[in-house]
């Protein structure tokens, strides 16, 4: 089945269209790597950190004491003699 003149027109303008050469894009990807040191002993760098969005504010809440248990103390781990040390 021959082609249509409409036909050949786009088929003529789609080869034109596949021969040219891609458009120049951007030629590299721009890549920026941060590395950042915070001390966290010491409260005006953590408070900047979490300021800035490094950190989250449970940084800036103050640690619990631990309370000791004033209960029963563990037991002793109960030890078996082996009878090749006696």
């Amino acid at each position: 089945m021959p082609l249509t003149d409409d036909e050949k027109a786009t088929l003529e303008a789609l080869q034109k269209k596949a021969e040219e050469p891609e458009p120049a894009g951007p030629s590299h990807s721009r890549v920026e790597n941060v590395n950042l040191t915070i001390d966290l002993d010491n409260p005006e760098q953590v408070k900047r950190a979490v300021k800035a969005g490094y950190l989250p504010a449970s940084y800036l809440e103050d640690d619990e004491e631990e309370t000791d248990d004033e209960g029963e103390p563990d037991p002793e781990p109960r030890r078996r003699l082996r009878g090749d040390y006696s």
